[in-house]
């Protein structure tokens, strides 16, 4: 046990009491001194903010023993090391001694560092390696840290060969300017290579193991800068890194080619050379989610509305939502404009209001409607009928001034909606049997609904005289 510290004096023990000299060393032990004061007795240490703050005898985990007279004695508790015999009052010093909860590998041994850090090292004429494990089927367990004794320290190879450990076992081979003969590494002689092999002028040379015949054998690398089997070498064209940004080069023979990188398109720049641009059509689309859009060899993008959609491809409006929602607009003024002109004439308003109350039913599919519907475009098979659902063909004119030509408009919209987009769903479609089934349930109600539409435009014509 090393002293570590005594206290500066105090006054001399009163020779009167005899409990002075004790009571004046307690007090001595919980004494604590100023800030910047020299401690002469400890090599002229001068106390700090920090040992003021939090001042012992002692420091922590180290026991304080008295001594003789004004004298005390520091020492590391029991399970824990000195790591600063001189540091005053054991500040930091005494480190907990972590080996005790530490278990090492064989033939390795703990220690611990200045700050309490256990760590276990391989014992002398061994050496550590990570050497992976495999179970009995041959699939790998991961990896073990294992001290393994160091074979080659015996010196087990032959002349002119390289020793190497492989988990505790010597593996030998030939050094450099030497290669194996007899295929053990018992027998290196000079590397012969280049004395009968046919490797590319721009190309190395490197001896392999022996045939069965015990004839040397060897392989051919083209040099950097060059690629190939080795017999044959062509200029490495990629390695001077020719190809634009972005893009991949590809070695072709002494030429080469150049591919635009995942997320990128070729095009050209302004000055007519290519260039990789960034698919933004792919990465920050800026159309329409119902358009397509399209990369343009200067770097811009092009938007298109998709079918069944007009627009300018960075908005897009879906031609069958139109018609609905413009058919039911028509609907409500034509009832609107219907009343106005007949109010002195209650039975004609009251049977054309008789007869837009059935068309209103009639026309469901209008209002059933929805984007992405099975529609009746998907069942035709007549050409005519196809031709007839060209998005192209606009909406009607919509003579409100006439009502008669108004109601015309009114069944004619209807007719062309229920043929080009209606949902198939509002005419029986079936999806459980076939196309041929379908195709004819649909147009027989589609047939229906049209005699029900036409039967609308004679009831006005009727009501109204037209």
């Amino acid at each position: 046990m090393k002293l570590l510290c005594s206290v500066i004096a105090l006054a001399a023990a009163s020779a009167n009491d005899p409990n002075d000299f004790m009571k004046r060393k307690s007090k001595l032990l919980h004494w604590h001194p100023s800030v910047g004061q020299v401690l002469k007795e400890q090599d002229n240490y001068v106390v700090t903010e920090d040992d003021v703050a939090d001042w012992q005898a002692c420091g922590d985990n180290a026991v304080c023993t008295n001594g003789r007279g004004w004298n005390f004695e520091c020492a590391c508790a029991e399970g824990y090391l000195d790591f600063d015999p001189s540091s005053y009052r054991k500040f930091g010093a005494c480190v907990y001694d972590s080996c005790a909860d530490t278990t090492c590998q064989d033939n390795a041994s703990c220690s611990v560092s200045a700050d309490g850090a256990a760590s276990c090292a391989c014992d002398d004429d061994y050496y550590y390696e990570s050497v992976e494990q495999f179970d009995a089927d041959g699939n790998s367990t991961g990896f073990a840290d294992t001290c393994y004794f160091d074979a080659c320290a015996e010196d087990p190879c032959a002349d002119n060969t390289d020793c190497a450990n492989d988990a505790g076992s010597a593996v030998c081979s030939c050094s450099a300017g030497f290669f194996d003969y007899a295929g053990d590494a018992s027998n290196c002689v000079p590397d012969a290579c280049g004395s009968s092999d046919d490797c590319s002028a721009d190309a190395t040379c490197t001896v392999e193991l022996p045939d069965v015949n015990g004839t040397a054998q060897w392989s051919c690398d083209c040099d950097d800068g060059f690629y190939g089997d080795g017999v044959t070498c062509y200029v490495d064209s990629c390695s001077e890194d020719p190809c634009q940004a972005d893009s991949t080069c590809a070695n072709d023979m002494n030429d080469y080619s150049c591919t635009c990188n995942a997320g990128f398109y070729l095009g050209a720049d302004v000055n007519g050379t290519d260039f990789c641009w960034t698919d933004v059509c792919d990465s920050a689309n800026p159309c329409s989610a119902d358009a397509a859009c399209a990369n343009q060899a200067d770097g811009s993008q092009e938007c298109s509305c998709n079918d069944g959609f007009k627009g300018d491809g960075y908005e897009c409006t879906n031609i069958a939502g139109e018609r609905a929602a413009n058919i039911l607009a028509r609907a409500a003024e034509f009832e609107a404009t219907a009343a106005a002109d007949l109010v002195n004439d209650t039975r004609a308003a009251g049977r054309v209001q008789k007869a837009l109350n059935a068309f209103n039913n009639d026309i469901f599919f209008v209002s059933e409607w929805t984007q992405g519907c099975y529609n009746n475009g998907d069942l035709q098979a007549d050409a005519a009928e196809a031709a007839d659902l060209e998005s192209s063909e606009e909406l009607l004119g919509w003579d409100s001034d006439d009502l008669c030509a108004f109601a015309d408009d009114l069944q004619t919209a209807a007719k062309r909606f229920a043929r080009s987009f209606a949902c198939v769903s509002s005419f029986g479609y079936n999806a459980e049997k076939n196309m041929a089934f379908n195709t004819k349930r649909v147009h027989k109600q589609l047939k229906r609904q049209n005699k029900k539409l036409k039967n609308f435009g004679k009831k006005i014509d009727a009501a109204l005289d037209c």
